[in-house]
């Protein structure tokens, strides 16, 4: 089955196998653009414009009116199906970019709880030479380690 681009008009060869009666997505690998395709669109055209072909007489003028129409028609379909899968892309970029967002915070949360616990190690580490500017840093480290303990057991309630 040869399929063309809706934007470059770029042709290309697909087995027809590949493309569910309920139609696909497809993306041009020319142009990038993204339109969604359908067996049921294209037979449905051919139908109808050899329908009309039939139908109408054998006059030149009454021909090209009748192409006029069925290019038109066409048209006009393709609009309608271009806008409502352009809505249905813009949708399912929208719901990706949500996703992201919420996998940004998620990042940013797990770099916040590494680095606290990576400064707890560090103070304990240096907590004699620390001491000597900071005297009570001992019950500092005290408080922060419960406050670990205490966010631990949280997380497992949870996981319960």
């Amino acid at each position: 089955m040869i399929i063309s681009c809706t934007s470059c008009n770029k042709k290309f060869e697909i087995n027809s196998d590949l493309i569910p009666d309920s139609g696909r997505l497809l993306a041009c690998s020319n142009c990038n653009n993204q339109w969604f395709f359908t067996k049921k669109n294209i037979s449905d055209k051919t139908q109808s414009t050899l329908n009309e072909l039939k139908i109408s007489p054998n006059n030149d003028n009454n021909e090209e009116a009748s192409l006029k129409k069925i290019i038109k028609n066409s048209s006009d379909n393709e609009n309608d199906n271009k806008k409502k899968f352009s809505r249905e892309i813009s949708q399912i970029n929208k719901k990706k970019t949500d996703i992201k967002n919420n996998f940004n915070i998620l990042n940013k949360i797990l770099i916040f709880i590494i680095s606290s616990v990576a400064l707890i190690i560090l103070v304990d580490t240096f907590k004699y030479p620390i001491s000597i500017v900071i005297p009570n840093i001992e019950i500092i480290l005290y408080n922060l380690y419960e406050t670990l303990t205490d966010i631990i057991l949280f997380f497992k309630d949870l996981i319960k």
